[in-house]
């Protein structure tokens, strides 16, 4: 059995290139055994394979190499578990928010396959539960400005709550629904079940709706609404309060901007 291996074969048998073990020659991470005097090459031990493997394994597992470095310079076994322990505080943080991206990537897949699977929605008449939100205001002049302190606002609120999933809730007071100018949503909020207690709810009474998905970019709603209010008129009905917009926290691109699958609801009476 060989006793030393060029650099050449240790690169090969460890899948690293030599120009990566020439590297950590030169920091002092992975040493050869000894380097030949008159050729300059490099040789390693068999008694070298554990350590090397040691350290691929490590770099694999996110260390940095000075965070190698700084391990290899533990004086005592006290040390060097001190060092692996904050380490694995380490993996485990960017495990949870690993976690929390494939959460909000698996978001974004459901919400485009709904997306996918309503193409050409038309309303509907649909007789609908009441619903218990958590409101915000939007404040005048409800412009994208006072909407995003809104939707920070409730961001904030949420994120304590004991939910894993959550529906979103937007509203346009009956008198600004409308399709002939931009669409202003005068409050937002989350929606919670009806039994769970929370401060300074608000209860959206059910009823008759029209209903309709819109699934289209977030500038475009104001077609949906208007397909919607065609609607009502078409079968005689008026609108009777304020509109309920029905939405995940999952916003997705669809190539001309940001959108969501989104219900909107008008409620309705008989003219």
């Amino acid at each position: 059995m060989k006793k030393f291996y060029t650099i050449s074969e240790i690169a090969e048998f460890f899948n690293i290139s030599r120009q990566t073990l020439i590297y950590y020659d030169k920091i002092d991470i992975f040493k050869p055994a000894f380097i030949d005097n008159e050729n300059g090459y490099r040789y390693y031990s068999r008694d070298q394979f554990s350590g090397l493997n040691f350290i691929i394994s490590l770099k694999n597992s996110g260390f940095s190499l000075n965070n190698i470095k700084e391990y290899f310079k533990s004086r005592n076994p006290e040390e060097s578990l001190s060092f692996l322990k904050e380490k694995i505080l380490d993996i485990e943080g960017k495990i949870s928010e690993l976690l929390k991206s494939k959460e909000a990537i698996e978001k974004k897949i459901y919400e485009l396959n709904k997306i996918i699977e309503s193409e050409n929605p038309v309303p509907i008449i649909k007789e609908l539960e009441k619903i218990k939100i958590i409101p915000v205001e939007v404040k005048y002049p409800y412009d994208i400005f006072e909407y995003e302190i809104a939707a920070k606002k409730l961001n904030n609120i949420v994120k304590d709550l004991p939910f894993e999933t959550m529906k979103f809730f937007s509203s346009i007071f009956k008198e600004n629904i409308n399709y002939k100018s931009d669409l202003m949503i005068n409050y937002i909020g989350a929606i919670i079940p009806l039994d769970f207690d929370y401060p300074n709810v608000k209860i959206i009474e059910g009823g008759t709706f029209v209903s309709m998905k819109h699934v289209d970019i977030y500038d475009n709603i104001k077609y949906t609404y208007r397909k919607l209010i065609d609607f009502i008129e078409e079968k005689g009905y008026k609108i009777s309060g304020d509109s309920r917009e029905i939405s995940s926290d999952a916003i997705i691109f669809l190539g001309k901007g940001a959108g969501s699958y989104m219900e909107i609801q008008i409620p309705i009476s008989y003219k």
